[in-house]
């Protein structure tokens, strides 16, 4: 148990058993190469410089996660932030890159407020995410599911496939300033609806999508529903999903 303030800018911090860093004091790392291959608790993480490592079966948990790095988190270890008020906020406009196993559970805020947020290490997002002011999300590698009770809102701003594979069992809400890419991988759409949930429409704003986007439901049809501004946009964004998105087999509905 620590009852003071941890900060690691270099080193390797590892043994059996695990360690809780007590309210309210913070782990803070603010440089690299840093190592962490033992369980680690604390009520507030900030990342704030460096490339660090979380060790084979380690977890590093938290209540509130806070990133302003540019780095990049690798290793075979989990990264989980949950409890009662707990968060995951990216800060600033720097590139911060995760390529561990993520795992934000409910009832957890993902805020994105700048630059990007880039996963590659698979896990389970049951949070509720939010991107804004120009901000990316984007799933590179591993295999992720968006679970219930989470919900997704970009505000002008950029929700990015390019490798992983992503199901999404909720529905991803962007409006008309921002992007949806799929670059490779697969993002599959499988809404909610055969447990009576009678939500069974996703909103997308202009989507480029340049592999495969499947979309799947297994008892009742749904929309996808471009929520736009003109009957121009809708064209370009109907041209872009049919020329390069050939298996979406859903209805089309303009919102105008």
């Amino acid at each position: 148990v620590v009852n003071a303030p941890f900060n690691m800018s270099g080193g390797t911090f590892n043994g059996a058993g695990s360690s809780t860093i007590n309210a309210p004091h913070v782990f803070t790392i603010n440089g690299g190469p840093v190592v962490i291959s033992r369980n680690l608790s604390a009520s507030q993480m900030n990342w704030v410089a460096g490339d660090f490592t979380i060790g084979s079966g380690a977890i590093l948990s938290t209540n509130n996660f806070t990133s302003s790095a540019n780095g990049n988190i690798s290793g075979n270890g989990t990264l989980a932030v949950s409890g009662i008020g707990s968060s995951f906020t990216k800060t600033t406009n720097a590139v911060s890159t995760i390529n561990s196993v993520v795992a934000l559970s409910s009832p957890a805020t993902i805020s994105i407020n700048g630059g990007t947020l880039a996963l590659g290490g698979g896990g389970t997002i049951s949070g509720s995410i939010s991107l804004t002011n120009a901000s990316t999300l984007q799933f590179s590698l591993g295999a992720y599911t968006l679970n219930s009770p989470a919900s997704f809102n970009s505000t002008n701003s950029n929700l990015t496939v390019s490798g992983a594979t992503v199901t999404a069992n909720i529905p991803l809400v962007l409006d008309a300033s921002s992007n949806l890419s799929l670059n490779a991988g697969t993002l599959t759409l499988a809404l909610p609806g055969q447990a009576g949930s009678s939500d069974k429409s996703i909103n997308l704003a202009l989507a480029i999508c340049d592999e495969t986007m499947k979309v799947k439901s297994n008892t009742t049809p749904f929309f996808i529903i471009f929520k736009i501004i003109s009957a121009h946009l809708f064209s370009v964004a109907k041209a872009n999903l049919l020329k390069t998105s050939k298996q979406i087999k859903s209805n089309l509905t303009s919102v105008k």
